[in-house]
């Protein structure tokens, strides 16, 4: 076997109606909360109210952006973007799997940064901070809620690319 290193600072909360302390964790990182998600399953099953009433319990202030779309878009992650700067928000909370989850992480460095993702993504820009992302993971497949790494798609130049960087690991 090859020698390797790991390294993740991921704080994972895991077990049965864990989602209930999110507005605690979520109170360390700010008071206002852009929240992703998907396209409706996450209001079907419930998750979306749980997880919201968590953020309004701990006083979060709410900017809502959904519809992300499996194989997500960098269109939606500009969108995304543009509105959490609008607003100002501190972090951002992703309800869903791997593609609202890797749509936030470019989110979030897009804000951060106030830079198009796409420049991080073809590496034509290079991030030097990101806001803190919260996770809630409702598909495990990808990893993508424990590592750095993201992967979009742009219609306009026909790419889906990854990308990886220390800072994109969620809080």
């Amino acid at each position: 076997m090859e020698k390797f290193v790991a390294y993740n600072p991921v704080k994972l909360h895991f077990g049965k109606d864990v989602v209930n302390g999110l507005g605690k964790a979520a109170s360390a990182y700010g008071k206002k909360v852009l929240f992703i998600y998907g396209k409706g399953s996450v209001k079907k099953y419930g998750y979306y109210d749980i997880v919201k009433n968590q953020l309004v319990e701990a006083g979060m202030e709410i900017v809502e952006f959904s519809g992300i779309k499996p194989n997500p878009l960098i269109e939606d992650a500009r969108k995304a973007m543009n509105l959490g700067l609008e607003n100002k928000v501190d972090m951002i909370v992703a309800l869903g799997g791997g593609s609202v989850i890797d749509t936030a992480k470019m989110v979030g460095l897009g804000i951060a940064n106030n830079t198009d993702p796409w420049l991080f993504m073809t590496h034509k820009e290079q991030p030097l901070k990101n806001l803190p992302l919260l996770n809630i993971l409702t598909l495990a497949a990808t990893g993508t809620e424990m590592n750095a790494a993201a992967v979009l798609q742009n219609h306009d130049s026909g790419q889906k690319i990854g990308y990886v960087h220390p800072l994109s690991f969620p809080a």
